[in-house]
């Protein structure tokens, strides 16, 4: 019914952006990846400082360190991949929360109409539990 009414006033199509569970989320990646920094930082110069194989050569020849795995030592580049998929997962949300945040903000009027219009009995007539009503509010109380 709600989407209906949507369909019928595009204007009115409002959603919760989330803000601070998004940049809460991207501060999670955020320490996830420094603690992965850290952590390759260690491993680099574990490995540039062992008489083991090619490890020496891992900081200089990525075709030495991709190959670490065939090795049995794939500890460096394991630690690569996964800060490289992490820094996907990063950089993809970034740009989402950056798209997002450019969206426009919903008119007043518009929220107003939206909120009446799920509480009236000629619209929905208020069909969400107290906690369900609470993106939208009432209209008494927004």
């Amino acid at each position: 019914m709600l989407a209906g009414e949507i369909e019928k006033s595009p204007e009115t199509v409002i959603f919760r952006r989330f803000a601070s569970l998004n940049a809460r989320n991207l501060l999670y990646l955020q320490q996830e990846i420094i603690a992965m920094k850290d952590c390759l930082k260690q491993v680099e110069y574990r490995d540039s400082v062992s008489d083991k194989g090619w490890r020496k050569q891992y900081a200089q020849r990525s075709s030495a360190l991709r190959g670490s795995i065939a090795l049995d030592e794939p500890a460096q580049w394991t630690l690569i991949l996964q800060i490289r998929q992490n820094l996907r997962e990063y950089n993809k949300t970034l740009l989402y929360q950056s798209h997002i945040h450019k969206l426009p903000r919903p008119d007043d009027h518009d929220i107003t109409d939206v909120r009446e219009f799920i509480h009236s009995s000629q619209g929905m007539g208020n069909p969400f539990s107290t906690q369900e009503v609470g993106p939208w509010g009432t209209p008494k109380a927004p």
